[in-house]
């Protein structure tokens, strides 16, 4: 197969809304880690010993990603996943533009920030979640595995493209266009979701149209975590990925 029938071949070519959703993806996950990046300049270039600031930052971003994450998942099959998706980047928008707001005029303080970090890290597991589920309705069978291996380069590429950029726009542009480029990316990225033509939530529809009755959520979680303890490799690595987690918090 010559590389013009791969390029054809792949799922990014083949299917308009996966690329539309795969594009909104990135750009949503870059966001979130400029967010993250952008505001550790901050802290350290503010005057004394801010080392532990920085920490105590980071960990209120990721606890709320810790604990709501295993919650969230059942909820979001239960909606339509384009406009969790939407919502979710939508609201971390809206904190971000509250932080700009404040930075702009110089009334944004440490424990404000912690504050309205930790609010809008509550909606990265509604944003990453549905982005999981999604993957199998915006591509065929065939093309799945490739479509979520192309899916999950999206977080390397975005801590590449945080990095580099954040840094590099603090120093030519100031904090606060910074800001304003972290919230353009949201906005951005909420566009390209909401140019996805499919209804992610067709696979309740069904249920609904065979005349099945949809489980209650905690029956779902219950039926979820079940299932995990029932598959020992599953557990296996699901216990490996929560140390791996709790040691980078």
């Amino acid at each position: 197969m010559s590389i013009a029938d791969k390029i054809r071949n792949h799922p990014l070519y083949l299917f308009p809304n996966f690329r539309n959703f795969f594009i909104g993806d990135v750009l949503v996950a870059i966001a979130e880690r400029f967010f993250a990046i952008t505001f550790v300049w901050w802290i350290v270039s503010q005057e004394g010993e801010n080392g532990k600031w920085v920490g105590v930052l980071m960990s209120l971003e990721a606890v709320p990603i810790f604990f709501l994450s295993p919650f969230v998942g059942p909820l979001i099959d239960r909606y339509d996943k384009k406009k969790c998706m939407i919502m979710g980047a939508l609201m971390q928008m809206l904190f971000v533009s509250i932080i700009a707001a404040l930075f702009y005029k110089n009334m944004l303080s440490f424990p404000m920030l912690c504050a309205l970090s930790f609010l809008m890290s509550c909606f990265v597991p509604q944003f990453e979640d549905s982005v999981s589920a999604s993957i199998a309705l915006v591509v065929d069978k065939k093309h799945l595995s490739s479509a979520t291996a192309t899916q999950s380069s999206s977080i390397d590429f975005s801590n590449i493209v945080a990095a580099s950029g954040s840094a590099y726009s603090v120093l030519q542009f100031g904090m606060l266009n910074t800001i304003l480029i972290n919230i353009a990316l949201y906005f951005v990225g909420a566009l390209f979701l909401m140019s996805i033509k499919l209804n992610l939530s067709h696979a309740h529809e069904e249920n609904d149209e065979d005349g099945g009755e949809e489980e209650s959520y905690f029956a779902e979680l219950k039926s979820g975590f079940k299932y995990i303890r029932s598959n020992v490799p599953l557990m296996a690595f699901s216990l490996l990925y929560t140390a791996g987690t709790i040691f980078i918090i």
